[in-house]
């Protein structure tokens, strides 16, 4: 094969990973065939469902953490204090 011909076979396959691994919209619709647009309407769906639930699991992440930072502030809170008692004893 000559570098032009491999050059244009890691492009394809570089297109193809960026597509399976969650690349942008654009990336989907050419991963279909522009021939076909009821299967590039699924892939596109089914790239929002991926979408919609990694969001879901992202916010449910940031609501955990922010439960355990409210935590951790209330217990350097009460360390605080009950040093300060200690102290003016």
């Amino acid at each position: 094969m000559t570098q032009a011909g491999a050059r244009k076979t890691k492009g394809r396959k570089a297109k193809a990973t960026v597509s399976a691994s969650g690349g942008d919209a654009a990336d989907v619709s050419t991963a279909v065939s522009d021939r076909d647009p009821q299967a590039r309407m699924r892939a596109m769906q089914a790239r929002i469902a991926s979408l919609e639930q990694q969001l879901a699991a992202a916010n449910e992440r940031i609501r955990h953490l922010e439960t355990t930072r409210e935590q951790v502030r209330h217990r350097i809170d009460w360390v605080i204090d009950s040093l300060n008692e200690m102290l003016s004893r």
